[in-house]
């Protein structure tokens, strides 16, 4: 005979806090946005928090609360822009980061949020690196993004 079990997780960066409000546990949960590909993105990041040490096999910590926190926060303050957009490919990197990726056309948007909670950017386009440097806000995250979009 199988039993099932239930696993019970907790919200380890707060991303249900970014898109929920429950007001008590007895009232329904008031979505704050209906963003499509953005709920996914942040359930997606906020799931990085389960990998364990060494999930590379190369000794790497998991991504840092810091990063994840950063990811979240900046992903939910882009605004309307999001709706226009293709998914991103969501991913840890070694080291305790997490990769944010775009595509559109012969462009890509490449963000990795670093272990400190720092962000930084790469252009590509035709395969080739066009542009790098800081991401400080979802301002330049927007921007950039509307860059994608312009191919």
């Amino acid at each position: 005979m199988t039993h099932a079990t239930t696993e019970t997780r907790t919200d380890p960066v707060g991303v249900l806090a970014v898109q929920n409000v429950l007001a008590s546990q007895w009232e329904e949960i008031t979505v704050l946005r209906d963003a499509g590909w953005v709920d996914v993105t942040l359930h997606r990041i906020a799931d990085l928090a389960y990998l364990k040490d060494n999930w590379d096999s190369y000794g790497s910590p998991p991504p840092s609360g810091s990063a994840m926190h950063a990811a979240v926060s900046m992903l939910a303050k882009i605004g309307d822009i999001d709706r226009f957009l293709p998914a991103p490919h969501v991913m840890p990197v070694s080291g305790g980061g997490v990769a944010v990726e775009w595509s559109g056309g012969e462009r890509e948007l490449e963000v990795e949020f670093l272990p400190d909670g720092e962000a930084e950017f790469l252009t590509v386009v035709h395969g080739e690196p066009l542009n790098e440097g800081a991401l400080d806000s979802a301002e330049a995250l927007s921007e950039r993004l509307r860059w994608l979009m312009d191919a």
